[in-house]
């Protein structure tokens, strides 16, 4: 038996040009031309969950995609 409900997921894509939480600004004068994020988002105030972080191509442009999945992981 668990001694707390599940909690769901939450993903986050951050690099989706949909997403608010995508602050995205491009620096054209660096040769790599990486995005930069400028923006922290706190998800909670306390430390109660944790997080895992997975990159991958998800919507096929070929930049990588950010995803958080936050949530009880046990």
């Amino acid at each position: 038996m668990m001694s707390k409900p599940f909690r769901s997921i939450i993903l986050v894509l951050l690099t989706s040009p949909l997403s608010p939480l995508a602050a995205q600004v491009s620096d054209k004068s660096k040769p790599e031309n990486f995005p930069r994020y400028d923006r922290t988002v706190m998800l909670e105030t306390t430390a109660e969950t944790s997080a895992n972080v997975a990159f991958g191509d998800l919507d096929g442009d070929g930049n990588l995609d950010i995803i958080l999945a936050k949530g009880r992981h046990w």
